[in-house]
């Protein structure tokens, strides 16, 4: 009796969960057809109502409206394959074509009033497959910065989705290359060399080596510390950390007893203060190119307890290095790519 009444029970939870699904794409088909009769043809509206038909796959007003859309876009594509050159607009107009039959191939799996010619889309995805070819050989990016420049990578890959093309991918290799921007890192110090200097450089170089080779995104690359010569091209920087300020003062000396007084904590509050300026230099003329100020501060506290015996400092350098591998994480991570508004 408990198992029928927990199968009655799942029964009941899977007939309300399948109701929730098919009112969702009832609502994505209705959405999906308002955006095609206030919009046309879009992305959105087809993405809205494939989405529809898969919950709501025996909606006819879904359907017939799909078979429409799906019809206007298969005439809109043989119509544009008939011209010699192409612009933007008609190579979107084409992706949507390819982005809505990979749709409608799906659900004429599971619909059986969408009927979907393998051989007809077979055929107009090769001649689209010249066309996007054709487009971005004869694209011009002869006056395009840098930004202009990612952004065509970003559109180019858009056009392999559904068509691996190996002229179309070289032009996009070329076009990385191209733009790839390589920073090193180096420092140097503004007054005499002192112990705390050493120190600081070498947190310096044991954080850049864990980050070596590092994507910073945007095709900028952190070559790691005093690499230059060997990443020396037209789009290197070599980043100088000039330091000529280091200080840790005290804020504030505090005192506690622990142990029925039998043990003095000496407590003092301090701050790390670091100063300096970030030198760019840029390869092709050798000259520095962006100079900008930095400071590092930070408050930390270290303590001495005293006993009768016995005296014991907690290791201020120790503090000191992690307060600092963090920051130059921090600096070689998100902040040597904003130099020169890359």
């Amino acid at each position: 009796m408990k198992k029928i009444i927990f199968f009655i029970s799942l029964l009941i939870a899977f007939s309300g969960c399948s109701a929730i699904m098919h009112s969702i794409g009832e609502s994505d088909i209705n959405r999906g057809i308002n955006i095609y009769q206030s919009r046309g043809l879009t992305t959105e509206g087809i993405n809205y109502l494939a989405s529809g038909l898969s919950n709501a796959p025996d909606s006819i007003i879904g359907i017939e409206s799909f078979k429409r859309q799906y019809l206007e876009l298969e005439n809109q594509s043989e119509n544009i394959l008939r011209n010699k050159t192409y612009s933007e607009r008609d190579i979107n107009a084409l992706k949507l074509y390819l982005l809505a039959s990979e749709k409608y191939s799906i659900l004429s799996g599971k619909i059986p009033q969408l009927t979907f010619n393998k051989e007809k889309y077979f055929s107009l995805k090769n001649k689209i497959n010249t066309a996007f070819e054709n487009y971005v050989l004869k694209d011009n990016l002869t006056n395009l910065n840098r930004k202009q420049k990612i952004n065509k990578i970003f559109y180019y890959k858009s056009l392999l989705k559904y068509n691996q093309n190996y002229i179309i991918r070289d032009k996009i290799t070329k076009l990385e290359q191209e733009i790839s921007i390589n920073i090193v890192l180096t420092s140097s110090f503004r007054y005499r060399y002192n112990s705390s200097n050493f120190d600081i450089q070498n947190i310096l170089i044991s954080v850049a080596d864990k980050y070596t080779n590092r994507d910073l995104g945007n095709y900028i690359y952190f070559r790691g510390y005093n690499s230059y010569n060997k990443y020396w091209s037209n789009n290197s920087y070599l980043v100088d950390m000039e330091f000529y300020n280091f200080e840790t003062p005290i804020l504030e000396i505090s005192e506690r007893k622990e142990g029925n007084g039998e043990k003095i904590i000496i407590s003092q509050r301090k701050k790390l203060i670091l100063s300096g300026e970030y030198r760019v230099i840029d390869s092709k003329t050798y000259g520095v190119v962006e100079i900008k100020p930095f400071r590092i501060e930070e408050n930390y506290n270290i303590e001495m307890s005293k006993t009768q015996n016995t005296i014991n400092f907690s290791n201020e350098n120790d503090v000191i290095r992690k307060i600092l591998e963090k920051k130059f994480t921090d600096i070689i991570l998100y902040r040597l790519r904003d130099f020169r508004n890359f």
